[in-house]
């Protein structure tokens, strides 16, 4: 488990940082979750009033989410997803959806900020087929290899990969993509591999 943080003063509730915005709680309260302080709610309202488009883009993709979990536990039959770049585990969270269709899914959280960690660790609290680990996706063996991960997921069973709104970052070298591209030497399986991601364009 990631150690939680320690934030100290009026902007620290439960070890978690309130007077810093954060992506995560922003994607969060425009969603119109309740997991989001004060902080990121005016930066929330300021990044709407420069991107009007950003509201229908974030809501697109998190309606993306959704159609590919319920195809991918109902019609592909997996049971096991990967979420990575998954911010905060709130609104229609991948494990309630894939859980709602089949109820022994599991799923492992990925994200590579601390703070979305920490929050979604304690969101989740302890639970046997749900985690949220800290973890870079350019560095997917390390993911891959995390002993959350491997507690929850059986890389000998198909697994679904997510990666919503997460590749843009990568570019060239760093590129994040292609190491997803399924390896025998990562997931000691092909057959019944899934991947999606979406990459969101405000205006298009």
């Amino acid at each position: 488990m990631v150690t939680r943080l320690t934030g100290s003063g009026a902007g620290a509730t439960g070890g978690i940082d309130t007077s810093t915005p954060n992506v995560a709680r922003i994607y969060d309260y425009i969603l119109g979750g309740k997991d989001n302080f004060a902080a990121d709610r005016q930066a929330a309202r300021q990044l709407l009033a420069a991107l009007p488009d950003i509201a229908g883009t974030v809501r697109d993709n998190r309606a993306f989410i959704g159609r590919v979990v319920r195809f991918l536990a109902g019609q592909a039959g997996i049971s096991q997803f990967l979420d990575l770049g998954a911010g905060l585990p709130t609104q229609d969270c991948v494990h309630e959806m894939a859980q709602a269709i089949a109820p022994d899914a599991r799923v492992v959280y990925v994200d590579n900020d601390p703070v979305a960690c920490s929050h979604g660790q304690a969101l989740l609290g302890p639970r046997d087929r749900v985690g949220f680990v800290l973890g870079d996706l350019r560095l997917p063996d390390q993911i891959l290899r995390h002993p959350e991960v491997l507690a929850r997921i059986d890389f000998s069973r198909p697994v679904g990969v997510l990666c919503a709104c997460a590749l843009r970052a990568g570019r060239g070298e760093t590129s994040s993509g292609h190491r997803w591209v399924p390896r025998p030497s990562r997931t000691g399986q092909l057959p019944g591999y899934h991947a999606r991601h979406c990459r969101g364009r405000p205006g298009r």
